[in-house]
């Protein structure tokens, strides 16, 4: 073959392959920018679906990209603020901030968070997180940032914050004692008011265990409940709780399972202090047991009395009427016979029915007064009391002093008949079980109040005599004092000797 004709076929051989070597480079080319607009429309969507908001923008702050969701966060198109800078939703306050961690993504290549807060269209400033960092393209650096609204998430924080702070305000100002404890029962938390009903600080009683408050043969009972509680049972009951100082304390507690922010679950008690309350119900009872068995013994002194009346009138007035009438009988026949008319028997006959008589009015006085003091209505409280306190000592043979601050005193009929009266009882006491040989009675004031102190020098009287079950006399001076509105003690004196203290709010 000719040398021309060879080369040229080579020719041909090397352009073909020059054609399908282009060609397939044509193919290679059009294949990677299908792929590209692929990926770039991929990359759209995805970026277009995101809620956040996604930018782009140069060292300058020149914004080269917005997705879709700038105008539901923002209330722009993102049309309207490609090409802008983005200082035009950075509000005044934030623009130092903002150009420093801008300069600082360029040069430091950091992921940077720009500003907290970003203009809205509508003129509001709203809570936004931007996170931001450097990405290439077209062979140079660009900020990539993502604008998150945090608005909602920012109120909801603040709703809780606020609603913690209530709550918070309500566990350390509750008058209930509240106690959070884990499941074994160690305290975790703890109000004030517990600490102060128990007698510890607040920080020697974390982590103390609820045991510490009941008797050691009452735990078994605190790990049954703590069973019941963790089975998600609410329970309601009293329990006897020792203090610090070993004071018992009653309370009555409502305890729940609750779960920890963390998770863990914990028991929730809130305690409320009634051992008042139990003391008020106990002295309640037995103020009810003390007035039936007063009511009773009132019964049969009432008894008792009338039986005494009786004897009284048929003894001392019957006897003497009966004289009285054979006195007149004799009378009426010397009268009648002449014969034996004497008129120095008549006289002693009329001299002895007088002193009869007057025996009689003297019976009926005594008796009078024993039923009502006749002075009390008549001369007044002041005289009566010295009448009493006198014929006292005489009857007893007593040494006594009265003080008295008033010449007389006003007081409601039922004030002053409690006064003589719960005065008499207590002589009588002085008298039967003392042993005393001298008594002071002061009637004045003290300390603002009507004031009647009634001592004797004599034993004293015990405390199993005060509290005693059958002290009837005792109970009626109580009762006698709570119908005036007064308060009434009665002690045994530092040496020895009774003191009976009746005070009562001067009107």
């Amino acid at each position: 073959m000719p040398p021309q004709k060879k080369d040229y076929k080579q020719l041909l051989i090397k352009s073909e392959k020059s054609r399908k070597a282009l060609l397939k480079l044509l193919k290679d080319q059009k294949r990677k920018e299908e792929k590209l607009r692929e990926s770039e429309e991929k990359y759209k969507i995805i970026t277009d679906s995101i809620l956040d908001v996604i930018f782009i923008l140069d060292k300058t702050g020149k914004l080269l990209f917005f997705n879709k969701s700038v105008e539901n966060v923002l209330g722009y198109k993102a049309e309207e603020v490609v090409g802008k800078s983005f200082t035009k939703f950075v509000p005044k306050k934030e623009l130092l901030k903002y150009f420093l961690q801008l300069k600082n993504l360029f040069q430091h290549k950091e992921i940077a968070k720009l500003i907290t807060q970003i203009n809205h269209r509508n003129g509001n400033v709203i809570d936004v997180e931007i996170n931001g960092r450097l990405i290439k393209q077209k062979r140079k650096y660009v900020g990539l940032g993502v604008i998150r609204d945090i608005t909602e998430r920012k109120r909801a924080e603040e709703a809780l914050a606020t609603r913690e702070e209530y709550y918070r305000t309500l566990f350390d100002l509750s008058p209930s004692g509240i106690i959070v404890e884990d499941t074994e029962g160690k305290i975790i938390e703890v109000n004030d008011t517990f600490c102060k009903l128990m007698g510890y600080q607040m920080n020697e009683l974390i982590n103390k265990n609820v045991k510490t408050f009941v008797p050691e043969e009452k735990h078994q009972t605190v790990n049954n409940n703590l069973k019941k509680l963790l089975n998600e049972k609410i329970l309601e009951h009293e329990v006897v709780n020792i203090s610090k100082y070993g004071s018992h304390i009653i309370s009555q507690l409502r305890e729940t399972l609750i779960t920890l922010p963390n998770g863990e679950k914990a028991i929730l008690s809130i305690a409320n202090d009634i051992t008042e309350k139990k003391q008020a119900e106990a002295e309640l009872q037995n103020s009810r047991e003390e007035l039936r068995r007063l009511a009773s013994h009132l019964q049969t002194v009432r008894e008792e009395e009338r039986s005494a009346i009786a004897r009284e009138l048929h003894d001392e007035l019957g006897q003497i009427l009966t004289s009285l009438k054979l006195n007149l009988s004799l009378m009426k026949r010397q009268i009648k016979d002449k014969s034996i008319y004497e008129p120095e028997t008549l006289e002693n006959e009329i001299a002895s029915m007088t002193n009869l008589i007057d025996h009689a009015v003297a019976g009926v006085r005594k008796l009078i007064t024993e039923l009502r003091p006749e002075l009390l209505d008549k001369l007044g409280l002041i005289a009566a009391l010295e009448w009493l306190i006198d014929d006292f000592s005489k009857t007893t043979k007593l040494k006594y002093s009265f003080d008295c601050e008033f010449e007389e005193l006003q007081l409601d009929e039922n004030a002053k008949l409690a006064i003589f009266r719960i005065t008499q009882e207590s002589l009588t006491n002085t008298a039967k079980y003392s042993g005393a040989t001298s008594i002071k009675v002061f009637l004045g004031i003290h300390e603002n109040k009507l004031c009647l102190k009634i001592e004797d020098n004599g034993k004293g009287i015990s405390q199993d005599e005060i509290g005693g079950k059958h002290s009837f006399g005792l109970l009626g001076m109580r009762e006698r004092a709570n119908l005036i509105g007064a308060q009434f003690k009665i002690f045994k004196g530092e040496n020895s000797g009774t003191t009976v203290l009746l005070t009562l709010d001067k009107k």
